[in-house]
């Protein structure tokens, strides 16, 4: 647990579907796990949060 608060919140604007993202929302939201992209020489650290879309 980070004692960092959230620093951005990025929420999908396309009506496409999107298999692999919802696949990895999926996997990190039910599993408890978080991915990490790198940025040039920063990491980031991805969490899923449960979404208000139905």
């Amino acid at each position: 647990i980070s004692s960092f608060s959230v620093r951005c919140k990025l929420e999908s604007s396309s009506p496409v579907e999107q298999p692999h993202l919802i696949n990895l929302h999926a996997s990190c939201f039910y599993e408890f796990k978080t991915a990490t992209v790198l940025v040039g020489d920063e990491e980031i650290h991805l969490v899923a949060m449960p979404s208000k879309q139905k």
